[in-house]
């Protein structure tokens, strides 16, 4: 490990060590997610060019946040984000395609509103299959991570518990979730997980349909920041890529230094993190999702 990241770590290690997750109450009873304070801190962000497999997350970078943050524990339930809908009468673009319903792609590009499988991403058919949070095609419980969540359904459920609770809730930057998720191994174990093979990865993507569901939230353990669920791209139970507020750019070059979001850059689609990857990212249009799309939110600043 770098002596910036170690450094880092040693000394959220040492603040975060037994802290119990609080949960923000709600307006309208009950509480909200459980969240997970994490203090300020150096970090490094992207990957070197020697490594093949994420071309985009060039140039490396280090940065530093100014300012303390939570960060939901897990990714965002399916009993969590129907207590919203209820609340609010939202109801996702997904929602308003009949699931299961087949939808031709034009010039490749799903269209606006679709929940497709997540299988559809591995071999791009000309057509591609419907779902939506309440119908993703595969059996869930409360407990497993919303899915079918797209950007705007994700930012609405931000807002709703901002509105709810009093605090700022919104969804991360990418910074802050890439804060987080370099705790989850040590980089050493990074650079090996990130060498995997395309070949092996797309399979797994390919197969994704047919054997890789959700499972509860919180089975994968802990990070020392008492953060679960930022990565993992093996068998089942499946975690979900979560969106970030960061528009997209095609590198890192011109990247915030300060753990803010990078509201610069082409807004018609923004950074997706997670799905297996620990330091790669993905491009997701904010009217599209799939089955393997879900939220994770941050309080920030703290008060």
């Amino acid at each position: 490990m770098k002596p910036l990241a170690l450094a880092a770590a040693v000394v959220l290690a040492a603040l975060t060590e037994g802290a119990e997750p609080f949960a923000d109450p709600l307006a309208s009873g009950g509480h909200g997610p459980a969240m997970v304070l994490i203090d300020i801190g150096p970090a490094r962000m992207g990957r070197p060019p020697s490594d093949q497999q994420c071309r985009n997350n060039e140039p490396a970078h280090d940065f530093l946040l100014t300012e303390p943050f939570a960060m939901s524990r897990d990714e965002i339930t399916v009993a969590e984000f129907e207590r919203f809908v209820h609340s609010t009468g939202h109801v996702t673009s997904a929602e308003r395609l009949q699931p299961g319903r087949n939808v031709a792609l034009v010039r490749g590009q799903v269209p606006d509103g679709t929940c497709v499988h997540s299988s559809f991403w591995g071999h791009a058919p000309n057509r591609a299959s419907t779902a939506n949070w309440r119908e993703p095609g595969f059996v869930q419980g409360a407990d497993h991570p919303a899915v079918c969540i797209n950007h705007d359904d994700a930012t609405a459920y931000a807002g709703w518990l901002a509105k709810e609770t009093g605090q700022p809730y919104k969804l991360p930057s990418e910074a802050q979730w890439e804060y987080a998720a370099r705790y989850q191994r040590a980089d050493e174990e990074v650079a090996a997980h990130q060498q995997a093979s395309s070949e092996a990865i797309h399979a797994a993507m390919r197969n994704r349909g047919r054997t890789q569901e959700t499972g509860p939230v919180g089975l994968r353990p802990a990070n020392i920041l008492g953060i679960r669920g930022l990565d993992g791209y093996d068998d089942s139970p499946w975690v979900v890529a979560e969106w970030t507020r960061d528009c997209w750019n095609d590198s890192y070059e011109g990247a915030p230094r300060d753990g803010s979001a990078w509201l610069d850059g082409d807004c018609s689609r923004r950074v997706l993190r997670g799905y297996g990857f620990l330091t790669c990212r993905a491009a997701g249009r904010p009217s599209v999702s799939s089955t393997a799309t879900g939220v994770r939110v941050v309080r920030a600043p703290m008060r």
